[in-house]
């Protein structure tokens, strides 16, 4: 009982620190390039090592959850492409790029001991999530009120942002992505009966739906205005949803526009930089269509390729990817791996669309994936550490849920 104890522990730590984001990264550039290691990481890792210790101590029997055959015959893929490159890495390079394989496989593990935790513990999943969210809203406004000149950043490898909420990651893109699927939540609160419409549920609401519309970021707006249009089509409460629309739209229109590119919804350098990301990524896929440079060598093959400056290749935040996760997929993993990767992310759209009306937890798989499917378009979230911890504890909820 202790033991299962410890584990439920380990589990509320990594929720405790997910909202501090990039504030506890661990920088190790110095000694390879690109390497940095999240406090998440750290946790969860620790997390995955005491439940596969436990059960290997107590030979408890552990059946395959839904999902982990697909995720694994991925993992296996991108191993072998990182294997494939190895000739073409220093050791240090290939060293790097195994840690971050070793970190999406410690995911993958996670989801699968998340499974059984959840099915030994009733745990409000969905309450500490929306409150994670609420967190990650108010320090975004937080330093959108004390600190909305972020300029400085861009000389520790971020991008410049002026007058946008950025929060604890740094960046507008991924804020804004984690809130949208923390406000997916809130509206399927919204949409259910039992749950009570109190003064601090709306407040909860009205303070994601500010920290979203001041981040700027066109994607998470389409991201929400998206949600909305399925939820009127799934026929939950449509005019408190046709409302909510109209009233962003409103709070987008009347929210402070100081001036910078950045507040400029109508800006395109980061679309025409997005379409460069692309160009570029589609060079690297045509030299290496079957296996890919291998499993998060994005970074050296971008720099061999000429694609960044010799000045910041090994410290830039955007070296290790590029502005969609499937394409890096294709890029890192070749065509067999994009064809294992998309195996799972449809049937994870199939099975949780078939029980979204009989379940709560169908209904935020759903529309999570629906969002970071749109997101992974515009921008590489579907490895950002945070957003694969969220969806992994997502899924292991719908999977002891439903399956």
């Amino acid at each position: 009982m202790k033991k299962d104890k410890i584990t439920k522990y380990l589990f509320f730590l990594i929720l405790l620190v997910f909202p501090l984001g990039q504030l506890l990264r661990l920088d190790l550039t110095s000694f390879s390039a690109g390497l940095k290691v999240q406090a998440i990481d750290i946790l969860v890792f620790c997390y995955v090592l005491f439940w596969l210790g436990r059960n290997l101590f107590e030979k408890a029997k552990v059946r395959l959850p839904p999902f982990f055959k697909q995720l694994l015959a991925f993992i296996l893929i991108a191993f072998l492409s990182l294997l494939w490159q190895i000739r073409s890495l220093t050791p240090w390079e290939f060293l790097t790029a195994l840690f971050y394989w070793l970190r999406l496989f410690n995911f993958v593990l996670f989801f699968w001991a998340t499974v059984d935790l959840l099915k030994k513990e009733e745990l409000p999943i969905f309450d500490y999530l929306l409150a994670d969210g609420i967190v990650i809203a108010f320090f975004a406004l937080l330093q959108y009120l004390v600190l909305p000149d972020t300029r400085f950043l861009f000389n520790f490898g971020w991008d410049k942002h002026y007058f946008r909420a950025i929060g604890t990651f740094l960046d507008p893109g991924f804020t804004g992505l984690l809130l949208v699927l923390t406000f997916i939540i809130w509206l399927v609160y919204w949409s259910e009966k039992s749950v009570k419409k109190n003064f601090f549920f709306f407040t909860a609401g009205f303070i994601l739906i500010l920290a979203i519309g001041l981040t700027f970021s066109r994607i998470s707006y389409l991201s929400l205005f998206f949600i909305l249009g399925l939820m009127l089509l799934m026929g939950k409460k449509w005019r408190f949803f046709l409302y909510l629309g109209v009233m962003f739209l409103l709070l987008v229109f009347l929210l402070p526009k100081p001036g910078g590119e950045g507040v400029n919804l109508w800006r395109t350098s980061s679309l025409l930089a997005r379409l460069d990301s692309y160009k570029q990524t589609f060079i690297i896929i045509k030299d290496h269509p079957l296996l890919g440079v291998g499993y998060d060598a994005f970074r050296y093959a971008q720099r061999n390729y000429g694609f960044l400056s010799e000045e910041n290749w090994q410290s830039t935040n955007a070296g290790a990817g590029t502005d969609n996760s499937f394409l890096l997929v294709f890029a890192t993993t070749g065509i067999f791996g994009l064809m294992f990767f998309l195996n799972f992310w449809v049937k994870a759209i199939f099975l949780s669309f078939t029980y979204w009306r009989k379940s709560q937890s169908a209904l935020v798989f759903f529309l999570s994936l629906v969002v970071l499917s749109l997101s992974a378009f515009s921008m590489n979230s579907l490895f950002y550490a945070w957003v694969l911890c969220w969806l992994m504890i997502v899924m292991a909820k719908f999977t002891v849920d439903n399956l």
